[in-house]
């Protein structure tokens, strides 16, 4: 089962119904992070501190990192009209980033990153209150997050569930499958990737499996 929550952003015209469909204690983070100087800035000029707390957050999680080369390559082959950067700052400390692809269709949140601990403890909120925003009034219709693991039994995961939901979007459900074609290659193929390196734990389906198993 895998799922993403979705905000059709053409239903919310005005700036505190689109906010009013947040979890109540989202709203009022947002609303802290306002009122306490919070300031977040898009484009080419916030980028290198997004891809900063990006690399801060897949260190610190010990997942993979897309390098510098693989947004430069969408940033120019897709444009300032499609790309789109967000960074909220603290003063001048920055404590959360984003990065959008987009078209007026949709846009979806594919990367993110947070520097840790701020008096800003709605920094992210704030952010992407304010990405919705700027991509509904530049005429996008849904804000897609992106991707939730449906009912998985790993609690960081759970975590990354329960945040998503509290945008208010509408969860769209659905699954991920594969199919080995050639499974005694496919065995071959794991074996070795399993000698080169220990901690490899597959694919969303391998992972999702193991833990069923555990369980």
């Amino acid at each position: 089962p895998f799922g993403t929550y979705i905000t059709d952003l053409s239903l919310y015209p005005d700036d505190d119904a689109l906010l009013g469909t947040f979890d109540p204690k989202y709203k009022k983070a947002v609303q802290h992070s306002m009122k306490n100087g919070a300031r977040v800035v898009f484009g080419k000029d916030c980028y290198d501190d997004f891809y900063k707390l990006y690399t801060h957050t897949t260190t610190r999680a010990g997942i993979f990192r897309d390098p510098p080369a693989f947004f430069e390559a969408q940033r120019r082959l897709l444009g300032d009209r499609h790309t789109e950067t967000g960074v909220v700052y603290d003063g001048e400390t920055a404590i959360g980033g984003i990065f959008m692809l987009y078209s007026r269709y949709a846009a979806l949140c594919t990367h993110a990153g947070s520097g840790g601990e701020s008096k800003l403890y709605g920094g992210m909120k704030y952010l992407h209150f304010e990405m919705m925003k700027r991509l509904r009034d530049a005429g996008v219709r849904y804000y897609d997050l992106v991707g939730v693991r449906i009912g998985s039994k790993n609690e960081a995961l759970e975590g990354v569930f329960r945040f998503k939901k509290g945008f208010g979007g509408q969860l769209k459900e659905g699954f991920l499958w594969k199919a080995d074609i050639a499974p005694l290659n496919v065995k071959l193929y794991n074996f070795i990737q399993k000698v080169r390196n220990k901690k490899i734990s597959g694919d969303i389906i391998d992972q999702e499996s193991l833990n069923e198993e555990k369980a």
